[in-house]
């Protein structure tokens, strides 16, 4: 399943932000409350997953009480972030929404005084282990499904399933390279690596070429990307179809 990313308000016509367990009284949406963290956390958890039931077996506590209480309840918690986890802290929860070897991008809610801001989004970019405005972390809540991110993760080898085009961005939309414009050791072995040995034809790696992935990357219509040495190859289609499998 493909992950897709938070980083602005959703809408009140969210269908997975309205009457959220989390609340006392869930005759009330979180619109008209004007939700805290443990709200958002529980619908944003829900709404990765694409599945209104998705945060059915989460707590309905505190949030300080979130990272025991799950795992009092047999759900998978850890140390090491998950894209749609649920980040725990001392009196706060976020949802992951993207990461690297050392940072992670959280998204939030929470309570705001005015009423007009009272549904509280943002996100924040934060260390690995690192503390929220000084509020210790706890661990990870896991979501019960994984996304094709965290299966296709940086610095692995990745071996081409199907002939791909190399090209200057993440998408459809940016140029192919030439066989020429590639890392040297492609540019001057082409033979070993790209359909064609003119340095001046569009590079494509050939079936069964190995290469190191930089950094994974999403496109604006959700297909995945890798960087690589020579530049982007897509790894799965916006569709879900596999280019690219982890060597």
């Amino acid at each position: 399943m493909i992950f897709y990313q938070r980083n602005v308000r959703p809408l009140q016509t969210n269908k997975y932000y309205n009457k959220p367990k989390a609340f006392s009284d869930p005759s009330l949406d979180m619109w008209v409350l004007g939700g805290n963290c443990t709200d958002y956390a529980w619908c944003r958890y829900r709404e990765a997953q694409e599945d209104m039931n998705g945060s059915k077996n989460l707590p309905i506590s505190r949030a300080d009480k979130w990272f025991t209480d799950a795992k009092k309840k047999g759900l998978k918690t850890g140390q090491k972030p998950k894209l749609g986890a649920v980040a725990c802290f001392k009196n706060h929860v976020a949802i992951v929404e993207s990461f690297n070897s050392t940072k992670q991008t959280l998204s939030a809610g929470g309570y705001t005084k005015n009423p007009l801001t009272r549904y509280l989004f943002k996100t924040k970019t934060i260390g690995i282990g690192a503390s929220w405005n000084g509020k210790k972390f706890y661990g990870y809540i896991y979501p019960p499904i994984e996304f094709e991110e965290d299966l296709l993760p940086d610095g692995c080898d990745y071996k081409v399933v199907s002939p791909r085009y190399i090209r200057t961005g993440p998408g459809t939309e940016y140029a192919i390279k030439k066989v020429k414009e590639c890392s040297k050791a492609v540019a001057n072995n082409p033979k070993e690596y790209c359909t064609s040995t003119n340095k001046n034809a569009k590079a494509q790696f050939k079936t069964g070429v190995q290469f190191t992935n930089q950094k994974t990357v999403r496109a604006k219509n959700g297909s995945i990307w890798a960087k690589c040495p020579s530049g982007y190859v897509c790894l799965v289609s916006s569709k879900g179809t596999m280019y690219c499998s982890k060597v």
